[in-house]
């Protein structure tokens, strides 16, 4: 009798094996696909619901001579974020062109960012997400990072420029395109990796 009354439980134990292993098997077939879509874009997954919206994978950065940070918009347009004086100028001077926008916090050292718009296809406007994902980055990579809320200042590069006599890093606007509010501590665009390293990551720091 015990030998029959096994013989029960494992047959029900194999069929919840075999339904727990099929189960699997479409989860990690959704998971490696995700993977790989975010791989090959060269960047993390946003919080949130985004990664069903991912942008199509970009190559490696095309702009000659960068090696600063680079992030991806929700809408796949790169975002360039300088680390130190010498990038920043770099990145405001040499890098920026129409029609890219230019960012940097308003009243305090931080990084120059640029959301390269050049490098899309055709004459539309930037998408909303991707000028606030530009905005949380200039915002993080600052000294008002630790706000919940900083105003970003963004302009046309055109109107960037560097006074005579002007310190490395240091750029002058001739003409301000308006101001976006960056979330540094609790934004949902900035990957979430980036985010838990947040002393390692200070403008002027590491990397």
């Amino acid at each position: 009798l015990a030998d029959g009354g096994g013989g029960a439980e494992d047959e029900e134990l194999f069929a919840l094996r075999a339904e727990v292993l099929k189960e699997a098997k479409k989860l990690k077939l959704k998971v490696s696909g995700l993977e790989g879509a975010v791989a090959a874009a060269g960047g993390s997954l946003p919080r949130g619901k985004r990664s069903a919206t991912q942008p199509a994978p970009l190559a490696p950065s095309q702009t000659s001579g960068w090696g600063g940070r680079e992030f991806v918009s929700p809408a796949g347009v790169p975002i360039l974020v300088g680390r130190n004086r010498k990038e920043n100028e770099q990145l405001s001077l040499r890098v920026a062109r129409e029609p890219d926008v230019w960012m940097h916090v308003r009243g305090v050292p931080g990084a120059h960012v640029l959301l390269q718009m050049s490098r899309v296809k055709g004459k539309a406007p930037p998408a909303e997400a991707c000028l606030q994902m530009a905005a949380d980055l200039a915002a993080f990579y600052s000294e008002a990072r630790d706000e919940r809320k900083a105003l970003v200042t963004y302009a046309s590069p055109r109107h960037v420029t560097k006074p005579n006599g002007a310190p490395l890093g240091a750029v002058k606007l001739r003409e301000e395109g308006g101001t976006i509010v960056g979330r540094p501590v609790d934004s949902e665009l900035i990957p979430p990796e980036v985010l838990g390293a947040r002393e390692a990551e200070r403008f002027g720091g590491k990397g």
